[in-house]
């Protein structure tokens, strides 16, 4: 049996960890979940990766992770996906996966799924290849702007 291990995370600007939000998240009028999947499955064909698979049960925890986000301008340095692998609830609660990874981006003037791969993502080395990993099966997307979380692993 292999022991789940989170992707490395990228470092980004620490602040406080936030106690989960009892917040409900509703996709952005302006860009979707489905056009943030789009995105990032158009991102990862257009570099030669293997496609991904929408996963609902990893939506649910980035929603929750967004949550966590909002009304705020700094992101927690990945405190929450660490506070949660470490207590066991990242796996209980996406289910089935042995490897877990997780993206954040605060982009306050995004219009498109599109945009928020390239400008929140793709220009760092540690999030570019967590997005393009051909060991990643499963994925989602989501946040309403400005606060954007995608969660990518396999089974």
């Amino acid at each position: 049996t292999s022991t789940p291990t989170p992707l490395p995370s990228p470092s980004l600007a620490p602040s406080p960890s936030p106690e989960p939000s009892a917040l409900s998240v509703e996709p952005s009028a302006g860009i979707s979940e489905a056009d943030l999947f789009n995105a990032l499955v158009a991102y990862r064909a257009s570099h030669g990766r293997t496609p991904v698979t929408r996963e609902e049960s990893l939506c649910v925890y980035a929603r929750k992770r967004v949550a966590e986000h909002l009304g705020k301008t700094d992101l927690d340095n990945h405190a929450g996906f660490n506070r949660d692998f470490d207590n066991g609830s990242l796996f209980a609660e996406t289910g089935g996966f042995t490897q877990l990874g997780e993206v954040l981006a605060y982009l306050p003037d995004v219009q498109t799924g599109t945009q928020v791969i390239e400008w929140g993502w793709d220009s760092s080395p540690a999030h570019r290849e967590g997005l393009l990993a051909n060991e990643n099966t499963h994925a989602c997307i989501v946040g309403p702007p400005p606060c954007f979380a995608g969660i990518l692993g396999h089974k």
